[in-house]
């Protein structure tokens, strides 16, 4: 039964958004996940590294027409297989082909993020009923994770749909097998391997090694493999080869294999070996972040958790842990850690929370509780405090119109937090989640637009533009090699030594250099040793987040022998 503290959930505005919600569930999830990820989406610059390089080599496919290989300007990218640069290609096609604007290419992790949350809903059905679907669906179409992953054009927001898209489909033949209901018809299955078969396109092993580990956790755990049968796996691994094969089979002709070399051996070999990209970690370290990337949602996943456990023996709860665990310990012990590596588990864990929150005991784990609700005050307190403090360090000045909406949430945080110390419903989850979007909101549509330091690219872009403005300007870099600059210049743009642009300067005319102040002194040099004058136009000071400093670049134009700017 609903307890009683989820009763009161059933006045003011929550007894009318809960209405709304559940008579339009799919409207009401599609809303809240717009909610929560358009505030910035069309305004945050394009972000290094991995968003831009994805991004460039979308782009670089529309500009050659080859829709096989994967580059990044003149470098083959054989790390991740060719779905998403596909979607996203199409996306760029439908608002300016190679030159559409960043947000363009962020359209299918947007797209993915609310299937994502639209595919919890579906699996929540079948695990445990309609109102703890739309909770769950709810919480995380509103999580940190999926929120900052639907931002960023690359892999992980789309994935998240094809992992929870199979998982529910495998939800439903393991729930009625243990029930012993009719196993689902063919749709149901097909949509598993058809989930398969694109996760193999958008990021190689992660969505079929998620399947598996869960029905290995569930096989192992119930002593009983018969329910497979039900997934028809003979005619299933025939439909994910036949999405994922064509490509897969064209990539190995085009790259003689090189392909599968490095992105086997060198990308994925060399997470499961050492910390690549100096991304390394301790186990623990999922853990220790969850209740920061499933933040606002981790207000009530602690009690969450421990009830999980208690109820271990319910079928569908059986299937959330299985989801779970074996995914988390694998990424655990993996040495290379990021923190959306396990943003794959947080549709199962939003289920047990949602059911936790509508049937269970509160009071029965306070101690879980009053922890998660401290946490949760803490973080939320401390994205208020620095999305009005970050302004001053990275934007020139204190910005004295953010400091009113960051009070007002740490007024509103301390009330939720209040209530929720004292006793945990679904209401107090809702406004938490709430609370949770307006901060996000906050944080991305007006705090982030006055960190202006930390936009380096475009403000070079800009600059460039300014002393020169030919769009097929030919531009160098040295010091800063950040891919982001090179989808904001163009693919043209060299990424080069001191000597590489002072070279550049003598044999292309109208060419800009950028040189960074550490390379300044080198880079004179050659342009003496080359017999060419030039003159600086412009400097530009930010802050380069991805090498961890500040960063001085001037604008460096070559001048004829009369002083005048080269033609």
């Amino acid at each position: 039964m609903v307890n009683s503290a989820a009763e009161a959930a059933n006045s003011g505005w929550i007894r009318q958004i809960t209405a709304f919600a559940e008579l339009r569930p799919r409207l009401a999830i599609i809303l809240v996940c717009l909610v929560a990820i358009l505030p910035g989406f069309f305004t945050t610059p394009p972000l290094d590294r991995d968003e831009s390089r994805y991004a460039q080599a979308s782009r670089q496919m529309l500009e050659t027409g080859d829709f096989v290989e994967i580059r990044f300007q003149g470098t083959a990218r054989n790390k991740k297989p060719v779905g998403i640069y596909w979607m996203q290609a199409a996306s760029a096609t439908l608002f300016g082909g190679p030159d559409a604007p960043i947000w363009a290419f962020r359209i299918p992790s947007l797209l993915g993020a609310i299937a994502a949350a639209l595919a919890t809903w579906w699996a929540g059905i079948a695990l445990f009923g309609r109102r703890e679907a739309l909770l769950a669906a709810l919480l995380v179409g509103a999580c940190l994770s999926a929120v900052v992953e639907a931002h960023i054009a690359k892999t992980d927001a789309f994935l998240l749909f094809t992992v929870v898209l199979a998982q529910g489909a495998l939800a439903r033949v393991y729930v009625n097998h243990k029930r012993g209901t009719l196993p689902p018809g063919w749709g149901v299955t097909t949509l598993f391997w058809v989930a398969q078969g694109v996760g193999l396109l958008i990021k190689g092993p992660i969505t079929p090694m998620i399947s598996v580990l869960a029905v290995l956790a569930l096989v192992l755990w119930d002593r009983d493999i018969k329910w497979l049968a039900r997934l028809r796996p003979l005619s299933g691994v025939i439909i994910a080869g036949v999405l994922a094969a064509p490509w897969l089979v064209a990539i190995w002709f085009a790259t003689d294999g090189a392909f599968f070399a490095e992105a086997i051996g060198n990308d994925m070999g060399g997470k499961l070996v050492g910390g690549a990209e100096r991304h390394g970690g301790l186990p623990g370290y999922h853990l220790l972040l969850l209740a920061v990337m499933f933040w606002p949602a981790a207000f009530a996943v602690w009690p969450a958790i421990r009830n999980a456990w208690d109820k271990r023996k319910v079928d569908a709860v059986r299937f959330c842990i299985a989801w779970i665990v074996p995914v988390w310990i694998v990424f655990e012990l993996t040495p290379t850690k990021l923190p959306h590596y396990v943003l794959p588990t947080y549709p199962a864990l939003a289920l047990l929370t949602a059911a936790f929150l509508l049937h269970g005991d509160a009071q029965k784990h306070a101690r879980w509780r009053k922890t998660g609700v401290a946490l949760w005050a803490l973080i939320t307190a401390a994205i208020a405090i620095a999305a009005s403090v970050l302004p001053y360090f990275f934007g020139g000045g204190v910005v004295w119109w953010l400091i009113p909406f960051s009070l007002l949430i740490l007024w509103a945080a301390g009330i939720i937090a209040h209530e929720g110390w004292q006793t945990l419903a679904p209401r107090q989850t809702l406004r938490a989640v709430a609370l949770g979007i307006l901060t996000m909101g906050f944080v991305f549509q007006l705090a982030l637009p006055q960190m202006q330091d930390l936009a380096l690219a475009p403000r070079l872009a800009e600059a460039v533009r300014a002393v020169q403005p030919d769009e097929t300007i030919a531009t160098s870099s040295t010091g800063l090699t950040e891919p982001s600059l090179v989808f904001a210049l163009g693919t043209n743009t060299r990424l080069t030594t001191a000597r590489g642009a002072a070279e550049h300067l003598a044999t292309t005319p109208g060419a800009i250099a950028l040189i960074e102040e550490r390379h300044e002194v080198r880079f004179l040099t050659r342009v003496l040793e080359n017999g060419i004058v030039v003159e600086s136009v412009d400097v530009v000071r930010g802050f380069n987040y991805s090498g961890g400093d500040w960063v001085e670049i001037t604008l460096y134009r070559r001048l004829n022998p009369t002083g005048n700017q080269s033609e």
